[in-house]
């Protein structure tokens, strides 16, 4: 569900509610934005939902985009926990961690419960010397070997 301040803050500032969702949808998950009208890009600036960096030529979302963010993606943070764990040089970040994972999940329409089945799998398997970070097990370089355990692990019974 998306953030209510959105809705409210699209009202104040006279913005199409639809094209606002778009575009920060777009911003959120890295994707094209170019479809949506220069004019309400500039108006979800102003009214302070995103902020455009002319240096660096990126727009960035300055607001959660999702109802309950942090609480929602809390399963992350204890599975990133857990390769810590295992290996304490391999640490990800929580932020990259959470873009990668709703990436993933969207992309490959894998749930929260295949993810976690899979990571212990992962965990329980791997020699802690050589076990990789969890941003990189989720994708490095346009692969993934999370969604390899996945496709290993769906063939077992977990019931």
């Amino acid at each position: 569900m998306y953030n209510d301040k959105i809705k409210m803050i699209c009202k104040n500032f006279n913005i199409d509610y639809s094209n606002c969702i778009l575009f920060l949808t777009a911003l959120e998950h890295k994707l094209d934005y170019s479809v949506i009208p220069e004019y309400t890009q500039k108006q979800i600036c102003i009214a302070g939902l995103a902020k455009r960096d002319y240096m660096n030529r990126k727009v960035e979302i300055t607001i959660p985009l999702y109802q309950n963010t942090d609480i929602e993606w809390q399963w992350l943070e204890q599975l990133n926990a857990m390769f810590i764990e295992l290996n304490p040089a391999r640490s990800s970040d929580n932020r990259e961690i959470k873009d990668k994972m709703i990436t993933f999940m969207h992309k490959n329409m894998v749930t929260q419960s295949q993810v976690y089945d899979a990571v212990i799998y992962y965990l329980q398997s791997v020699d802690p010397q050589y076990v990789q970070t969890f941003s990189n097990f989720i994708e490095k370089d346009g692969k993934s070997n999370l969604l390899n355990v996945i496709r290993g692990v769906s063939q077992f019974n977990f019931a």
